[in-house]
């Protein structure tokens, strides 16, 4: 956690910091087999929750 605390205090935007990555997120669902369809509901769930 801390690791990832010292690198998400390098962004200066967040906003399209988590849009970038849902979109990043979603192609490589299509392009691979390591992310599935259930990880990207529940991406997309985390997100509902912090609006």
């Amino acid at each position: 956690m801390n690791t990832l605390k010292y690198y998400l205090r390098f962004i200066e935007d967040y906003h399209e910091f988590i849009k970038t990555y849902t979109e990043e997120l979603v192609k490589d669902a299509r392009n691979s087999t390591e992310v599935k369809d259930f990880h990207i509901q529940a991406w997309e769930k985390i997100l509902q929750q912090c609006q």
